[in-house]
């Protein structure tokens, strides 16, 4: 057979070629691609079941009802046909890892979803579509993040990307519709979710919206950045239900709602961290610039900004000392119980012992006072004080495990014990990673990474100071109303902040660093 356009039979080969000569760096992102389309497959599946157009049937709420009572008083007989008619199928894993009264009982999310399939037919439609279009957000976002494709394929990136936004702003404007629709006691988790969902719909629209603004202006170093923080916060929808199902083998007695208590304070976090990796991913695929200008951005920084962080720094270890040492805890505050169960309380300050929280608060003091004068020196007093991130470094091992044993000593959350250890724990763990993370670019001697480690490190490290401060301005503004106060959502909301706070603002400044624009991202 005579090939009739040599051109285009050569452009082929040559398509071929590209794609067989894959890095392990694009075979990490191809599963990582695959991962996301899998879940986006299993939200496009939880759309169809609630799709007043796929799924015509009224007879959802009562079906649902059926399930819970028979998950919660015996052996699923007739729920089979109903579940596979009425509820997204990732449920049957979380019930085969976990329990059927576990996936399917009367606290879990079946409250919710029994709701759903009693909301009007317009509720259902905005709803639905808001689901499936989970498929195109996952399946053409990642794309935009995998450095081989995008660099190769640039048409094709440029594509998916008018996709993925269009795709994204749609489905945020569904989401804000329902919240504004919907009374905050029919949304999952009630009234600290309610307001977690605001603040991605906040988070994802303006993470668009400045990358949009910053690629009108050329600048893709910060267009990469902000979509980063976009995408991390849509990866809260995977993460999520990720941690639903894993969390269903080591529940023990707990439920799903109070498992679920551990996902709602570090969902904004770990998905922040997800979209901080993402972005370190891209600029480290990135060539440096030609031209490395060292001038006055490697000076130190100004006088009035040297003052500014050392009296906040200050501000966050005296708050630690003063609530360890001299408050006597949350039972002794007036102002904390008000957002707390006394029971929760009671079993939080039984952890604090002497020796912990001083060794704790000692650890606190050498990573901020040594890290900030650190950050603010100039990159040549930089490398020659640089033996200093040693103590850091051990400092922060030090609080990170002493965090982690607090967690584990306090358990997993519950509706009397509420947040329990799950604050303690992620902080813990997150404090070793970047630890880890610390230690590593010390003995590369890359100074930038230093620098910017070190801010999550100093951070993370302040993370109970910030909690408390939390709780004492949501008291104070009497932010959370009855009944949800007494359920403790003030302390989740205080943990989430205290746990998001330290990754979201080191990410946001690493966008902007000096170390990042030495990079052609492109």
């Amino acid at each position: 057979m005579r090939i009739q356009n040599t051109d285009l039979f050569f452009n082929v080969v040559k398509l071929r070629t590209r794609m067989t000569r894959f890095s392990l760096p694009t075979l990490l992102w191809l599963g990582a691609a695959f991962i996301l389309i899998v879940y986006g497959l299993l939200a496009f599946n939880a759309g169809t079941k609630l799709s007043p157009v796929i799924s015509s049937s009224t007879e959802g709420a009562s079906a649902i009802e059926r399930v819970i009572e028979e998950a919660e008083y015996g052996p699923l007989i007739k729920s089979p046909e109903y579940i596979e008619q009425y509820l997204p199928s990732w449920l049957d894993l979380v019930a085969e890892l976990g329990s059927h009264q576990y996936a399917y009982g009367r606290d879990s999310l079946m409250s919710t979803e029994k709701h759903y399939h009693a909301m009007p037919k317009t509720e259902r439609y905005v709803l639905s579509t808001h689901m499936m279009l989970g498929l195109v957000i996952m399946a053409a976002g990642v794309f935009q993040f995998i450095p081989a494709f995008r660099r190769q394929f640039r048409l094709a990136h440029r594509l998916l990307g008018v996709l993925y936004v269009g795709a994204a702003m749609a489905s945020m404007s569904m989401s804000s519709y329902y919240l504004f629709v919907t009374k905050i006691s029919d949304v999952y988790s009630t009234w600290f979710f309610y307001w977690g969902l605001w603040i991605l719909v906040v988070v994802s629209v303006s993470g668009m919206t400045i990358a949009g603004y910053s690629i009108l202006k050329r600048d893709i170093t910060r267009h990469m950045g902000w979509q980063a923080i976009a995408f991390g916060a849509f990866l809260t929808a995977p993460i999520q239900r990720f941690l639903w199902i894993g969390l269903g083998p080591i529940s023990g007695e707990s439920s799903f709602n109070e498992m679920n208590i551990a996902v709602n304070i570090s969902l904004l976090a770990i998905a922040s961290l997800c979209g901080y990796l993402i972005f370190v991913a891209n600029r480290a695929a990135s060539p440096l610039k030609r031209s490395k200008v060292q001038t006055a951005a490697d000076n130190a920084a100004t006088p009035p900004l040297q003052t500014a962080v050392k009296l906040t720094a200050g501000s966050m270890l005296l708050f630690m000392a003063y609530f360890y040492f001299v408050s006597g805890g949350f039972l002794s505050s007036p102002t904390i119980m008000q957002l707390m169960p006394v029971s929760a309380a009671s079993m939080h300050d039984t952890i604090m012992a002497p020796l912990s929280t001083s060794l704790l608060v000692i650890a606190a003091a050498v990573i901020v006072s040594l890290g900030v004068k650190l950050l603010l020196s100039s990159s040549e007093h930089f490398e020659k004080n640089h033996f200093l991130v040693k103590p850091i470094f051990v400092a922060a091992l030090v609080a990170g495990l002493i965090l982690c044993n607090w967690g584990y000593q306090l358990g997993l959350p519950t509706h009397e014990k509420v947040v329990a250890g799950a604050y303690y724990m992620t902080t813990g763990l997150f404090t070793l990673a970047f630890a880890l993370y610390l230690g590593v670019s010390y003995l590369k001697a890359n100074i930038g990474l230093v620098r910017e480690s070190l801010f999550f490190v100093i951070l993370l490290a302040v993370s109970p100071a910030l909690q408390f401060i939390a709780l004492f301005i949501t008291s104070w503004m009497a932010f959370v109303p009855d009944p949800y106060r007494l359920e403790g959502h003030g302390y989740q909301l205080a943990a989430a902040f205290a746990l998001a706070t330290p990754i979201l603002i080191p990410f946001l400044v690493a966008i902007y660093s000096r170390y990042t624009n030495r990079f052609s991202i492109h």
